[in-house]
């Protein structure tokens, strides 16, 4: 018979404890000896993200859409990432139980606060899944108006265990064309580039 079990000391610092019958040089498996040993391990803390994909929603008004007609100029998309532990290289957390936040503040001064999901995007919802990914959508900028330009700062958090984790800060810069129907989305960290 054995067990073993895992106590936490502070955040991505546990130790771990293991019990079983040892058997040891010279001795009989008739006269068993328990022995109990601890060790220290890493517990995973969501340190950072990674995006996976990125799709561009499209015009309409049912459905995982978009901008909306009349609102055209712009971009709106869906954007999938995995939440990444804090090893060297960074390694997927597969936890199910995850909320995903997001500060936003922009150029404009508005600013939202909210968890990320669920929204009208059936990908979303309001913790990450089985795997550690989630779904971040619409990330929009959609205009009456042709040839205009927004950015946000964006701030994600994961909470996990009661306790709030920053991932990732990106500047997001939109662009609406002179075409409706068109727009580009682009993050100052380089792994977000979108355009329709």
């Amino acid at each position: 018979m054995s067990y073993a079990k895992a106590q936490a000391v502070s955040v991505g610092q546990t130790t771990g404890y293991a019990q079983g019958i040892i058997m040891g040089p010279g001795e009989c498996a008739c006269n068993p000896v328990l022995r109990t040993v601890s060790v220290p391990v890493t517990v995973e803390v969501p340190t950072s993200l990674k995006v996976l994909s990125i799709g561009v929603l499209p015009t309409g008004t049912s459905g995982d859409y978009g901008c909306k007609p009349g609102y055209d100029y712009g971009i709106a998309v869906d954007i999938k990432y995995q939440v990444l532990d804090q090893e060297s290289p960074a390694q997927p957390i597969k936890n199910a139980s995850m909320v995903p936040h997001e500060h936003v503040v922009w150029s404009d001064g508005t600013v939202s606060d909210n968890d990320v999901g669920p929204t009208r995007i059936s990908t979303t919802s309001h913790t990450t899944a089985a795997d550690g990914t989630f779904h971040d959508a619409p990330v929009l900028f959609c205009s009456a108006l042709p040839s205009v330009t927004k950015s946000n700062t964006q701030t994600l958090t994961i909470i996990l265990n009661n306790q709030t984790y920053t991932v990732r800060k990106q500047t997001m810069n939109f662009s609406a064309t002179t075409l409706p129907g068109h727009g580009s989305l682009k993050n100052d960290l380089g792994d977000i580039n979108a355009s329709r």
